[in-house]
């Protein structure tokens, strides 16, 4: 009987620390589910504002305006630099 009691109690031991240990990994999941989702968010912004920058290179080229057509490669470069950088 008291090897039962004991076999019981380290089963309900176990048990707890189980459960725990599945709420933790849990709220990591949900955790990293949200930074997903804003990553995703982030790189669809970006590549909008990318496709953006392309239209006005492409503008700026059709109307030999290689002036602005630089300064629109130089922004697109800036602003790939901050994304890589987090900023």
């Amino acid at each position: 009987m008291r090897d039962q009691d004991a076999y019981c109690e380290k089963l309900t031991t176990h048990l707890a620390s189980v459960k725990s240990e599945l709420e933790v990994l849990t709220r990591e999941i949900a955790r990293l589910e949200a930074r997903n989702k804003r990553v995703k968010l982030a790189a669809a912004v970006a590549d909008m504002h990318n496709e953006k920058l392309e239209q006005q290179l492409d503008y700026y080229k059709d109307r030999n305006l290689d002036l602005m057509a630089k300064n629109t490669q130089l922004k697109s470069a800036i602003d790939e630099l901050n994304r890589i950088r987090g900023f």
